[in-house]
């Protein structure tokens, strides 16, 4: 993972290996974006861009490096920039872009030769400037690209020098090319959607079944009139409550259709493999309890904090090194302030839990914790008289609510 370099840095990945790492990007946009449709996807991405924006931020700055003395002007001018930028809106823009294409991008904007504020570019439309062949331009003095290319349309382009941009990048061996992180699942979601579809074929099935016609006999051959009668009197049939009344002739039978468990359980391996890709254990992705012990999740929680607060760390070193160096140099000013991500709060982590749920549409089916257990694995307190009361339904539907108490009382006996 790394960002354009900025004035007067080198990269240090040198311009010959980028050939290899191109190679790495197999998907184009297009099908990145088909593949984040998926709910569970787009639930996962969803998850990211809230855990990495919601706690907010805070600008640091001391004074050479005496955190007991902060230089308050340069934090100033930091929080300023920020603002103006609509830092809070950004974020969350920036880490759904570098999750489902491998990069983001934003324009500094200038005024009078200061960095004033950044402006969000649609990734699709932002490219690195490229020979004939599509391989990166490197300047052969500082060996980073030479610049970025726009392409509003077909005939207009804007271009950006690297001191203009900043260029999230995701490569796994540390090159230019952007590498979608959801590259790896592409595949498994085209299969999983091919199974809910099957799975959806036969529902449908199973409630208006395939009818099999065989219309003649060995003693009577079917006339041409005989076979407009009887696809006259089938193509309207399309309620279970249609009856057909058909003469001897003709032999309707219905398809027997296979069992649909086969395909569920399918379709839960596809599902593991997303989880798994994304870093984000099954119970927070899909709102829903499994087998897992406690161990397993505390170790996948804090293993996904890791990779959440890498993502923090990647965006605030950008913007440290590529607009702050530059607006506290225009101010003549030595220090560089610091962005620090806030950690996330109970309030935070609740609105963001009840988020996913509401986008998955995951109701129907109930945990197997409860909703204190719940809390307890992800380090927070137990629900006090006046949270559960707040939480607590209006008009609860008592019938519902039996019918989950059994389902939680069974998924229990099966763990």
């Amino acid at each position: 993972m790394k960002f354009a370099a900025g004035p007067g840095q080198v990269d240090s990945v040198d311009p010959k290996t980028e050939p290899i790492s191109k190679k790495l990007a197999m998907y184009d946009a297009k099908k990145l974006l088909f593949t984040y449709k998926d709910p569970i996807v787009t639930a996962a991405v969803e998850i990211y861009a809230l855990l990495v924006a919601k706690p907010g931020i805070e600008v640091i700055c001391p004074t050479k490096g005496d955190p007991e003395n902060p230089n308050e002007k340069a934090i100033e001018l930091a929080q300023e920039f920020l603002r103006r930028s609509s830092f809070d809106e950004l974020v969350p823009l920036i880490i759904r872009s570098y999750q489902i294409l491998g990069k983001a991008a934003m324009e500094i904007v200038m005024k009078s030769n200061e960095p004033w504020r950044l402006d969000w570019i649609y990734p699709t439309s932002v490219d690195y400037e490229r020979t004939a062949g599509g391989n990166i331009k490197f300047d052969r003095k500082t060996k980073r690209p030479v610049g970025f290319v726009q392409k509003q349309d077909y005939r207009e382009t804007t271009k950006y020098t690297p001191d203009e941009i900043v260029f999230l990048v995701n490569n796994p061996l540390g090159g230019y090319e952007p590498v979608s992180p959801l590259e790896p699942i592409v595949k498994v979601i085209e299969r999983k959607q091919n199974i809910e579809h099957g799975m959806a074929q036969y529902i449908y099935r199973k409630g208006f079944p395939m009818l099999l016609v065989k219309c003649g006999t060995e003693e009577h051959l079917a006339t041409d009139e005989d076979k407009a009668d009887i696809t006259s009197a089938l193509q309207d049939l399309e309620s279970g409550s249609d009856s057909l009344i058909y003469p001897h002739i003709f032999d309707v039978t219905m398809s027997n259709q296979g069992d649909l468990k086969d395909i569920q359980s399918a379709n839960d391996y596809f599902i593991h493999q997303v989880c798994a890709e994304t870093h984000i254990p099954k119970p927070f992705l899909l709102g829903i309890g499994d087998s897992s012990n406690r161990a397993t999740s505390y170790t996948q929680q804090d293993f996904l904090y890791d990779v959440i607060g890498a993502r923090q760390r990647l965006l605030a070193r950008a913007i440290e090194n590529r607009c702050f160096r530059g607006l506290m140099k225009f101010h003549g000013l030595s220090d560089i302030p610091q962005i620090r991500f806030k950690e996330i709060s109970e309030e935070d982590l609740n609105l963001i839990v009840d988020r996913i749920r509401k986008l998955l549409g995951t109701g129907f089916e109930q945990p197997v914790i409860t909703v204190d257990e719940g809390r307890e694995m992800i380090g927070m307190d137990a629900m006090d008289a006046e949270q559960v009361a707040a939480s607590t339904p209006k008009s609860p539907d008592k019938n519902a609510l039996k019918a989950m108490f059994k389902q939680a009382v069974v998924r229990r006996a099966q763990l």
